[in-house]
């Protein structure tokens, strides 16, 4: 036993030997490695790389300004004289960030030569921010000082300083000034201006044909705007009228330019009875009988659709970029009660009227609406039935239907897990989502979830606060809840649901200035707008914008009038507000105007109804042929 133990000892010993002579060679092929990347740099694999220290290029600017503030001590070898103001400078640092000053140090030029340098054409102040640009790379730019820095720096052939100028004044564009904008960045050879002006004119036609800098425009600069396949306009009529009351502006000195510009409409875009009535009878085209060869065109393509094909096309056959006038706003609203009368419409932006839609059978009011591929769907809400001599029975429904454009009618599909009213209902990433709500007794948190391919309902994770009399939008995968009331209090908080991960957050979200139930809102781009409302004491005309980005909310122009569970849709930069509540049911109409930023009021609903919820559906193209059902005759169209 005893031998057993000494020898178990001894192979240890040589075990913790063995291990010490391997860690101390390790260390010697270590060492001998480190040594040879020290006196073999050529095996280093990071020999020749550059490197750089990032604030370098920024200190050395600064030092640089401050020898130029120091005058001749700062090694100074120029001075520019405007007026009778002096700046010192370095020719090095000017010659390398101007080719006007380039070509005057570097050439025969006899200020290459001379200490003292004159600049004529700039302005004392002007000169100034120049030179600081030159040397800092920065300048205050404004209304009043924007037009002589760029001046100047067109003299001084300062190609960055120019292009500041130009992207500043891009942020200043209006329908009033981008004619003027445009003319401008062609005098100065801005070619980024003049492309971003002149989409800027394309895409708001519609507008700048009202102003007065429209009718001032020469025919030479109007041809290149009414010929552009990129004009966005509701349709083709809106460019033929501008054309005849910029030539009637001023009809006896214009009307020679007739000829040639009316060969930039496309007549055979415009509607037959728009071509009959207005154009064939307009006299410019009875004076000048070359135009009539324009008006054959239209007819043979508007009369002779199956040869378009073998007709000769021209740009006049092309169509330009029209505003989705095929798009149509549908408003369904009502309180639930029995009537003979329909409270679902749609609106006809070209005329701008309103037509009824088949009523639904029950009615029902606080409902829900969302469309999804151009298919809408109604969902739950309350339904009033009335016996004679008795009061009405309200009953909540979990029913959901859609509309069929081609029947012109509601279909079934399978029902909601729980009866609800006063809800949201918002599409997103497909499906369709039933967030909280009244269920006759209490507020819910719960959360069903619709997938239209399969028609079939599922409860997702629940909202964390119970809330009602919301409203909502989509942005990407997510889903905002927007204010309402808890059973206790009127919120301005907004909860967001992922979608993907099936999760709600309350605290992503800065709350809204004003607490609202039953507001209505869109959300474009980045944007979530929040119009209208109720905050316990008054109806809102009040609006906000949420910037997802910023993480904050501006207030915008208030609505004309005060509404709460009103409906509201986006369609052609604008943002319509449709019916709604103010102590009584509401008939009017109005939107914001995207571009000029203000409220505009336009026709009302046929009645006054409230609870609208609103919608999107496309509609075929008024320019292509209806479509035949069974019975050979023309399908009914929800727009006329």
């Amino acid at each position: 036993m005893l031998s057993y133990e000494l020898l178990l000892t001894f192979l240890l010993l040589i075990k913790e030997y063995i291990r010490s002579i391997f860690t101390w060679a390790n260390g010697l092929i270590e060492q001998a490695m480190f040594a040879i990347m020290m006196f073999f740099p050529a095996h280093n694999k990071k020999e020749g790389e550059i490197h750089f220290e990032e604030n370098h290029l920024r200190d050395v600017l600064k030092r640089v300004d401050e020898l130029r503030q120091a005058g001749q001590l700062g090694f100074c070898d120029v001075i520019l004289r405007v007026s009778s103001q002096e700046f010192h400078a370095h020719k090095l640092i000017l010659a390398s960030c101007s080719d006007y000053f380039y070509a005057m140090f570097n050439g025969n030029m006899k200020e290459s030569k001379e200490r003292i340098v004159d600049i004529n054409g700039v302005d004392v102040e002007v000169m100034k921010l120049v030179l600081n640009f030159i040397y800092t790379g920065g300048i205050p730019l404004s209304n009043d000082n924007v037009e002589d820095i760029l001046q100047a720096a067109n003299l001084m052939l300062i190609k960055s300083l120019k292009d500041v100028c130009c992207r500043f004044l891009e942020t200043l564009l209006t329908v009033n000034n981008c004619l003027g904008m445009q003319k401008f960045a062609e005098s100065y050879s801005c070619e980024g201006l003049f492309e971003s002006t002149t989409n800027f004119i394309c895409d708001n036609f519609g507008y700048i044909t009202e102003s007065d800098e429209f009718l001032q425009l020469q025919a030479v600069q109007l041809v290149p705007i009414i010929s552009s396949d990129e004009l966005r306009v509701l349709n083709e009529e809106k460019v033929y009228e501008a054309l005849i009351r910029w030539t009637k502006y001023s009809l006896s000195e214009r009307k020679k330019y007739f000829p040639e510009l009316v060969q930039h409409i496309r007549l055979p875009m415009l509607p037959p009875d728009y071509l009959v009535d207005q154009v064939e009878s307009e006299s410019l085209f009875v004076e000048f009988p070359k135009c009539k060869e324009l008006l054959v065109e239209a007819h043979h393509y508007l009369l002779l659709p199956n040869r378009r094909g073998v007709m000769a096309q021209t740009a006049r056959t092309r169509p330009r970029k029209y505003e989705n006038n095929n798009e149509i706003l549908i408003a369904c609203g009502g309180n639930g009660e029995s009537s003979m009368n329909t409270t679902i419409f749609s609106y006809n932006m070209a005329k701008s009227s309103w037509n009824e839609l088949p009523r639904l059978i029950p009615e029902r009011g606080y409902h829900g609406l969302a469309t999804i591929e151009g298919e809408m769907y109604l969902v739950g809400g309350i339904t009033t039935s009335r016996a004679e001599g008795r009061e009405g029975q309200t009953e909540l429904l979990d029913t959901v239907k859609k509309f069929d454009t081609e029947q012109n009618a509601w279909v079934n599909l399978a029902a909601l897990h729980v009866k609800r009213s006063k809800m949201s209902v918002i599409a997103c990433s497909g499906l369709i989502f039933v967030v909280g709500g009244f269920d006759g007794s209490q507020t819910l948190n719960s959360v069903e979830c619709y997938n239209p391919v399969n028609n079939r309902w599922k409860f997702v994770a629940p909202m964390l606060t119970h809330r009602r009399c919301t409203t909502s939008v989509s942005n990407g995968n997510f889903v905002f809840i927007i204010g309402g009331h808890d059973g206790a209090q009127i919120l301005n908080t907004i909860e967001t649901y992922d979608v993907e991960r099936d999760q709600w957050s309350v605290s992503d979200i800065a709350p809204m200035s004003d607490r609202r139930s039953f507001p209505c809102a869109v959300t474009i781009n980045d944007d979530i707008y929040v119009m209208g409302g109720y905050d316990g004491h008054d109806t809102l005309r009040t609006c906000e914008i949420y910037n997802m980005t910023r993480n904050e909310w501006t207030s915008i122009e208030p609505m004309n009038t005060a509404r709460s569970n009103a409906g509201a849709a986006h369609i052609n930069r604008k943002i319509f507000v449709v019916g709604g509540w103010d102590g009584v049911s509401l008939n009017s109409v109005e939107y914001y105007d995207l571009v000029t930023h203000e409220w505009v009021r336009v026709t009302s609903l046929p009645r006054p109804t409230t609870g609208i919820r609103c919608g999107i559906l496309v509609n075929p193209s008024s320019s292509e042929q209806k479509p035949k059902n069974k019975n050979g005759r023309g399908a009914n169209c929800i727009i006329s």
